[in-house]
């Protein structure tokens, strides 16, 4: 059984499989605040909420054939100059409550809706595609609909939210890491627009 303790810094990665047999993978980071070191029962179920909040917001827009694959969720440390990995802590196969139910027909791969959590330093943010949507999202500009927007933004939203472990003086909250430094920063402000991102895939079959 892991533990998690002030300070540490914990990576939460979520798998889809989207409509066209490829992955959607999206990349979280949350830092641990308080007083108490609890063990890994008592955290998980705090990440799995953090995500059913963001997915359960817009997954009613999310094509029926996207499934969740994965999540996991690891502790990682700054080594010399760059992130590593050091402690497995949870591989899960389930969010509650989230059920993507779109029945229209899937965008490509790479559309994504896109949000962008500014921190207090220039050029330093988190960068999320959410993918998986359908073409009865696009409006006839060929952007989110408003309600597609406003349901996005909901679910990001929760990036700036704190999430307190019941029973403990323990907290996780997400955050950017600094990909060259020991150093993380929280986001303060979101930027969720209507117009569709596009991420590009460096390999075949490999998330957004």
């Amino acid at each position: 059984m892991a533990q998690v303790s002030p300070l540490d810094l914990l990576k939460v990665v979520v798998k889809w499989n989207n409509a066209w047999g490829s992955q959607i993978q999206n990349v979280y980071h949350m830092v641990a605040r308080g007083a108490d070191t609890v063990d890994d029962t008592a955290v998980i179920p705090i990440i799995q909420d953090f995500l059913e909040e963001v997915y359960g917001a817009f997954d009613q827009y999310m094509d029926d054939d996207v499934d969740l694959i994965e999540w996991i969720v690891d502790r990682v440390v700054f080594v010399v100059d760059h992130w590593e990995t050091i402690e497995h802590i949870t591989e899960q196969f389930a969010l509650t409550g989230v059920s993507p139910s779109e029945t229209g027909a899937a965008l490509p791969p790479g559309v994504s809706a896109f949000t962008r959590g500014r921190t207090d330093v220039s050029k330093h943010e988190g960068r999320k595609y959410f993918g998986g949507f359908t073409e009865p999202d696009n409006d006839v500009d060929g952007e989110m609909t408003a309600t597609v927007t406003a349901a996005v933004a909901s679910g990001a939203s929760h990036l700036l939210e704190e999430y307190e472990v019941p029973g403990y003086d323990l907290s996780l909250t997400p955050v950017v890491l600094d990909v060259n430094q020991n150093i993380y920063r929280f986001m303060d402000n979101l930027i969720t627009k209507a117009a569709w991102a596009y991420q590009r895939r460096r390999k075949q079959y490999r998330g957004i």
